[in-house]
């Protein structure tokens, strides 16, 4: 669940990176405990915890890291499976995650902040 992500963290995203629903969907994937998950999973997820990030950027978002070879997708009957490649630039979208305050990483593993602080 992406928790911590308000209107600053989105304007945040955007002016650092361009696309903040690419920014925020990374952080979503990066922080979903089975790496595995369906399309709609991550449009709602993703759409709900954040502000004014559309469903559709969500799925171009999706697109966009798998074309990368962040994400393979997998279609199956009505479905379509993302699951999380192992590619070096998930180290990067967890510095961003952390540096934006919606992500934190400790000896338990990693977490979203409830009450991102921001530098």
């Amino acid at each position: 669940m992406l928790l911590g992500w308000d209107s600053t963290a989105t304007a945040r995203a955007k002016a650092l990176f361009g696309c903040p629903a690419r920014v925020a969907t990374a952080i979503w994937v990066l922080s979903h405990e089975t790496g595995s998950f369906i399309q709609q999973e991550a449009q709602d997820s993703v759409s709900t915890a954040t502000e004014g990030i559309a469903r559709t950027a969500v799925r171009t978002a999706l697109n966009v890291l798998t074309d990368d070879g962040l994400l393979t997708k997998v279609p199956d009957a009505n479905r379509l499976y993302y699951t999380r490649a192992d590619h070096p630039m998930w180290a990067a979208w967890e510095a961003i995650a952390i540096a934006l305050g919606v992500y934190e990483v400790d000896g338990a593993g990693q977490r979203w902040n409830d009450e991102p602080t921001y530098p």
